[in-house]
């Protein structure tokens, strides 16, 4: 007596290979999860296993059912389009913290003093990185990791397997998201860059009246120390703006996911 088994997996195995795919892409783009330090099998199990404990809250998809090899490649397209963007958008803060670091390094004096950020696999600033460690920590502190790994099961919950589309709506969030990395690197850079723009105008002022100072040799000294000073006393309005940023973190998920 043979059993035919093929009723009960019809539509399932396609229906888990969408979910992971959705799921891995996530986990290899999104903060923390797709840091370069995890190892790539590390990331790939976890989404492995997310993906089949998800697996029983997803319906059969009737649409991957049947599909031809070409028509399943494009929803699998899809969904790696979904991952980057949702990606990209939790991604936006701490590209913003990065770029504030790294004008405030050259505007420091540090932009020979580069170090490899394990993030972005790029040289970045020491200022650069230590502002990246610190919105981490916040964020970590935040539970912000839970907070991705919520948003991932609202994707699964929300929008369908193979349902996503780059229309006018989600273009424009991204665009609007992206935009925002200025913003966030002018609040977060704001208090040093204005010190250094206050000590570069008095230095000017002192090399018209003075010049027989040697002020390129003055300012270096001045301005990396008095930065520091400035960077040690702004750091509790830094974890505001960080945890403004971690909880904003969570809205701008929401919204993409609710524009897809």
């Amino acid at each position: 007596m043979t059993i035919d088994i093929t009723p009960l997996i019809s539509g399932r195995v396609e229906t888990f290979a969408l979910l992971l795919v959705r799921v891995t892409t996530l986990l290899l783009v999104l903060p923390i999860f797709g840091n370069r330090v995890m190892p790539f099998r590390i990331r790939v199990l976890a989404g492995v296993a997310l993906a089949v404990a998800l697996l029983p809250t997803v319906p059969v998809l009737p649409i991957a059912r049947g599909a031809g090899a070409l028509e399943f490649a494009l929803l699998v397209g899809r969904e790696v389009l979904f991952g980057l963007v949702l990606g990209l958008i939790a991604s936006i803060g701490f590209f913003g913290v990065l770029f504030a670091g790294q004008v405030v390094g050259i505007q420091m004096g540090f932009g020979i003093v580069n170090v490899i950020d394990p993030q972005s696999d790029t040289q970045v600033a020491v200022t650069a990185e230590f502002q990246n460690l610190l919105f981490l920590l916040v964020f970590l502190t935040l539970d912000g990791h839970h907070l991705l790994i919520a948003a991932l099961v609202k994707t699964v919950e929300r929008v369908p397997l193979g349902a996503f589309s780059l229309d006018g709506r989600m273009i424009d969030l991204v665009a609007r998201q992206t935009g925002d990395v200025f913003a966030i690197a002018l609040r977060v850079g704001a208090p040093i860059v204005a010190f250094l723009f206050v000590t570069s105008l008095a230095l000017g002022i002192v090399a018209k009246t003075a010049p027989q100072l040697n002020v390129f040799n003055l300012g270096f000294p001045v301005q990396i120390v008095g930065g520091l000073v400035v960077m040690l006393l702004a750091l509790p309005t830094l974890r505001v703006v960080f945890e403004e940023l971690t909880l904003g973190m969570e809205r701008n998920l929401l919204a993409a996911i609710a524009a897809r």
